[in-house]
């Protein structure tokens, strides 16, 4: 802070009120945001800086007739005899203000304050005849600065309080850490031994049922207090879930072990031997739709979190798929289950069946033209040449006047499964692998891949 005029540099005692030890500063600091007013005008208020470190002086800056006011240049900042206090208003809270002031004039009483974001005050200082080097810096107790303000009593004109070449330090804010959740521990199943899948077929009442068995690695010292148990069995592909609290806490732990049969409309038992390290669950009357391999299961209770892929191989064991028809309503979906392929001096002939889902719930192939292919095998069956039966049934006989090879096809979305007889092609894929789908003109799309 430079100065082209003489003037005297004091030591200042800056007081903090009631709790603080006096602060000395000898001389200028290097600071991050300087004004020596000499770009101001003769107006009550007086802004500079960028954001966000603008300070707003309000009072009186500019010229003034009276030179004694100004340390540097010709401007300054000032109130006189009944002027309103003086404020500085810092857009960002400052670490350490320092500048210049003094009082002009006989008798005039001029004092400074500096105040934190309540107004409170965290130091005050007198200012006096002769110009001085004011320091103040926050203190931990009050925070950083927010204002100051300048206060002079003065009975005539003639007494004025000045403050010259200023500038400040803004103050580092740090935000108060939200308190820290204690993770949980993960604990991951060794083994999932079993995950049986019974659907229902009748996908209005959607009754399904499953029961699991595994192992999991954690001791019942580790749990904590828990309140209840959260399961959850979902696809990979977030299609379906199941999601049940159990109201079972730790009170419910005897022996290192867990045996409810609840009275639950979902989850009728639920078991956990922390010492054999096992669990196993079973529910009945729940809504499944959605669920494909692979499935995730998630156990939480206490502060562990158990959560397991579970695959093909698991599901129903090795030998059998999770039931087609949990993707009624989700997508077009075909699965074969079983296909002949025999030759003949009439020609070649193929039956074939399977499940079979839709994602539209209301199918009618009777106003439909339905395409069925096998390999390079196509053939359309025309629109109204399907009998619907009942519900979501659907059967198709060749007419004896018909020209096709399609002999016979029958699709029930209610049971999830089909049949289709060709008869008599003339040449049917039989190596490799080979496409089957069956298709409609609006509402239904399929296939999949099969090798004789």
């Amino acid at each position: 802070m430079g100065s082209n005029k003489s003037s005297t540099i004091v030591i200042l005692i800056v007081v903090m009120s009631f709790i603080s030890q006096p602060c000395v500063r000898a001389e200028p600091e290097d600071l991050d945001v300087f004004t020596d007013f000499e770009d101001s005008s003769n107006t009550s208020q007086y802004t500079f800086g960028t954001s966000p470190n603008i300070i707003t002086f309000t009072g009186n800056n500019g010229i003034r007739g009276t030179a004694s006011i100004y340390r540097s240049g010709v401007k300054a900042f000032w109130i006189e005899f009944n002027d309103v206090d003086g404020r500085v208003e810092f857009e960002s809270p400052a670490s350490m203000v320092q500048f210049y002031a003094k009082d002009v004039g006989e008798g005039t009483n001029g004092v400074i304050r500096a105040l934190n974001n309540q107004s409170s005050i965290i130091s005050s200082a007198p200012l006096t005849s002769d110009w001085q080097l004011f320091t103040f810096i926050e203190f931990p107790e009050l925070g950083p600065i927010y204002s100051l303000q300048l206060i002079n009593d003065a009975q005539s004109l003639s007494q004025i309080s000045a403050i010259d070449d200023f500038g400040f330090t803004p103050a580092e804010i740090i935000e108060p850490n939200e308190p820290n959740e204690p993770e949980p521990n993960i604990v991951t199943f060794s083994d999932v031994t079993r995950l049986t899948i019974k659907a229902d077929k009748n996908r209005t009442t959607m009754s399904d049922a499953f029961t699991l068995s595994g192992t999991f690695t954690v001791n019942a010292e580790q749990v904590g207090a828990f309140d209840n148990i959260r399961v959850s069995l979902f696809p990979d592909s977030e299609s379906g879930s199941f999601d049940e609290i159990l109201p079972i806490s730790n009170q419910d732990v005897t022996k290192n072990k867990i045996s409810h049969k609840l009275q639950s409309e979902n989850i009728t038992s639920f078991q956990i031997d922390f010492n054999k390290g096992r669990f196993s669950l079973a529910a009945k009357n729940v809504d499944l739709t959605g669920f494909d391999s692979p499935l995730v299961l998630e156990i939480e209770f206490g502060n562990i979190f158990i959560s397991n892929e579970i695959n093909e191989m698991v599901i129903n064991g090795p030998k059998k798929l999770i039931p087609t028809c949990l993707m009624t309503g989700v997508e077009d979906k075909l699965i074969v289950s079983k296909f002949s392929l025999k030759s003949n001096k009439k020609g070649d002939s193929l039956n074939i069946q399977g499940e079979i889902v839709s994602a539209e719930t209301n199918v009618d192939f009777t106003q439909e033209i339905v395409t069925v292919q096998w390999g390079g095998f196509i053939e359309n069956i025309p629109m109204g040449e399907f009998a619907n039966k009942k519900g979501q049934k659907f059967t198709y006989k060749k007419p004896k006047t018909a020209n096709g090879h399609v002999s016979k096809l029958d699709i029930d979305l209610d049971k999830c499964v089909f049949k289709c007889s060709i008869k008599d092609a003339p040449v049917l894929d039989k190596t490799g692998i080979i496409t089957f789908s069956l298709s409609s003109s609006l509402s239904f799309d399929a296939q999949t891949e099969v090798q004789p």
